[in-house]
């Protein structure tokens, strides 16, 4: 059974890839907002182009009634509110205001900018509650999986996994859990549009009283609309931290697990009560949010990961067994995507593959060699016992890997001992921070920008080069260049995070000879030369003595994903 160490790991990097669902849908809520303080500017210089004179307007003339035209246009404008209000989402208490005043024949100039302003608000708003509730509801779903193929696959064995019905997923969404007794689409529609609606309200009447030019209320509207936006950002990413947590609760739940460790992201923004719970473990019966489970405050980044005892091996696999009292074996290099086929969506095809077995029988396989890159070192028979479970098949093919192309047996290693998830996504800001202070800045240039999206958030092409396999990264801007068509955009920029494990290219050739020379004192024929071909590659030798990086003074060979701090792409890199 996997070690401690190795579940941590596991579940920090499914923390790390439902952080990045956070801030994917912050980073996409801006176009949102910035097209809420472009329509209400619009409706601002508007309104001042028809009601100010040479002076500009008087608070006491802004709340003159509309008369004539002016009013006949307020309705068509309001018609169009009503029908926009039927697409995005709008509430039901401001659909009926929008009635009534469609009706009213008398409202000032001042209320009509009112109302115009507050539609957008009412809009935003709309969008924000549906964007927010489909990335709570993937976020609960996905946590749930793939909790529940973390566990299975750590272990070698499962079974059909009942797939999550959307009524209950529904009715957990709405549940309230904060202190407040209010569920986050309550939040938004209550606290944060009021307050944004009254602070937008505020700052126009004021500007009015004081007879300021339009530009300075367009400025603080769109001070009001970042404040507002922050707010949000402090709402997902706290909201993201309670549904991933129940999530994995309930999928233990669902597997029979009974105890549970806090696992804590622990760097400089690490909380108080975050570093003093990480490590500790409770009964799954004990789980309470904010007390012995996280969130433990707002924007909190712990996790939580399955505790084992030493005894447990045989419990999960009773709990895998299938109605039939069949498990399956799990590979240890199976891909999620395939294990949500074949034990949720109960694709015949994946699961014939697999088959079925009534034998309790011990899965050997990567498992055993504790699955994580942090070892320090590992032992030469510990690393010929892995590479006697890689299937020969893997490069024994006529068909002979070419430069340039993908290396799946380094991809597989790096799946399994957690190489393989996600970067760290940082700003263009912090990027510049790091390198004031010391830190070296590297480039990876691809040929196409979609691949800049898929190495931030999809799979790693894991790219077989002169000097090994892995992920090429250089200092130079320039060479990175070379590799990206010429195009500026194409070039990725980075940092290898502190506490990547880095052995420069002479020690590694030394580490080589040596167990080379270990090597022929034990073996000969076909499994001397299968140990060969694995660690002729200096990216399969290097990870399988648990190094992140190869460093070649200039370019870095990285075999470890999730140390790279990568710069969010936006198209201007």
């Amino acid at each position: 059974m996997p070690g401690s160490d190795y579940w941590k790991k596991r579940f920090e990097l499914l923390e790390d890839a439902m952080n990045n669902k956070g801030a994917q849908y912050m980073k996409d809520s801006e176009a949102i907002y910035r097209k809420a303080i472009s329509n209400t500017e619009k409706e601002i210089s508007r309104w001042y182009t028809r009601f100010a004179d040479n002076e500009g307007i008087s608070y006491q003339r802004a709340v003159e009634m509309l008369t004539g035209d002016e009013l006949k246009e307020f309705h068509m404008d309001v018609k169009e509110y009503i029908q926009k209000g039927k697409t995005l989402g709008v509430s039901d208490q401001w659909s009926k205001e929008l009635e009534r005043a469609s009706t009213k024949v008398h409202i000032s100039k001042l209320e009509s900018l009112k109302l115009q302003m507050q539609q957008q608000v009412e809009e935003l708003t709309g969008k924000k509650a549906k964007g927010i509730t489909d990335l709570m509801s993937d976020i609960y779903s996905d946590t749930f999986y793939k909790t529940a193929f973390e566990i299975q696959k750590g272990f070698g064995v499962a079974a059909n996994f009942a797939k999550l019905d959307k009524k209950v997923v529904d009715k957990i969404l709405v549940k309230p859990w904060a202190s407040d007794g209010s569920n986050f689409s309550e939040r938004i529609w209550g606290s944060h549009r009021a307050q944004l609606v009254n602070k937008l309200h505020e700052g126009l009447t004021i500007n009015l009283i004081q007879g300021k030019p339009p530009d300075n209320l367009i400025k603080e509207i769109a001070n009001t609309f970042e404040v507002d936006r922050k707010r949000a950002a402090t709402l997902v990413f706290t909201e993201k931290a309670y549904f991933q947590s129940i999530a994995q609760r309930d999928s233990f739940k669902n597997l029979g697990i009974e105890e549970y460790e806090i696992v804590a992201t622990l760097d400089t923004k690490t909380s108080e009560i975050c570093r003093e719970m990480d490590g500790r473990h409770f009964k799954l019966s004990d789980y309470q949010i904010g007390l012995t489970a996280p969130p433990f405050h707002p924007r909190c980044r712990t996790a939580t990961a399955p505790f084992f005892d030493d005894e447990f091996e045989d419990e999960v696999k009773r709990a895998a067994r299938d109605e039939n009292g069949d498990y399956y074996t799990v590979p240890a290099n199976m891909k999620y995507d395939e294990w949500y086929r074949g034990f949720v969506e109960g694709d015949k095809n994946t699961l014939d593959k697999l088959k079925p077995t009534k034998s309790a029988k011990k899965v050997e396989s990567i498992r055993t060699f504790d699955g994580i890159i942090k070892i320090p070192s590992r032992s030469y028979d510990d690393i010929i016992e892995y590479i006697a479970n890689i299937d020969d098949t893997s490069f024994n093919s006529n068909v002979k890997i070419k430069i340039g192309d993908e290396d799946n047996i380094l991809k597989d290693i790096m799946d399994v001992v957690g190489a393989s998830g996600l970067p760290k996504s940082i700003s263009e800001d912090e990027f510049n921070v790091l390198i004031e202070k010391g830190q070296q800045a590297l480039y990876r240039g691809v040929t196409d920008e979609k691949f800049v999206k898929e190495f931030l958030e999809g799979n790693v092409f894991v790219g077989l080069g002169v000097n090994g396999s892995g992920i090429y990264t250089s200092s130079s801007r320039k060479y990175a260049l070379r590799y990206a068509n010429e195009i500026d955009d194409n070039v990725m920029k980075m940092l290898i995070d502190d506490k990547a494990k880095i052995i420069p290219i002479d020690k590694l050739y030394k580490d080589k000879k040596s167990f080379i020379k270990y090597i022929e004192s034990k073996f000969n024929g076909k499994k001397k030369d299968k140990i060969f071909k694995i660690i002729a590659n200096n990216g399969k030798f290097a990870i399988l003595n648990g190094y992140d990086v190869i460093d070649f003074g200039m370019h870095k060979l990285v075999l470890n994903r999730t140390v790279l701090k990568v710069v969010r792409y936006d198209g201007k890199n």
